[in-house]
């Protein structure tokens, strides 16, 4: 009888180690997608400060809303 037990806790054991992983993988997951949106939005903005004047004009924005979007932190959308 112990060591039905024993095997039990083990499996147990076993089992929240499997999820305690599968939970640590999806936080990495999202954090992982998280760094690559920031980077990606770091990017884009750089690139848009960077246009001249009147590649702005074409698209609808200003040398201000280029700067003022430029000036946003990453992390804020």
């Amino acid at each position: 009888m112990y060591q039905v037990t024993q095997s039990s806790q083990a499996r147990n054991s076993h089992q929240d180690f499997n999820h305690a992983t599968s939970a640590n993988a999806g936080l990495l997951d999202r954090a992982a997608d998280l760094f690559w949106s920031w980077r990606e939005r770091h990017r884009s903005r750089a690139g848009l400060a960077g246009l001249p004047d009147d590649a702005l004009k074409d698209i609808g924005l200003s040398r201000g809303d280029a700067e003022q979007e430029w000036e946003k932190p990453f992390w804020r959308g």
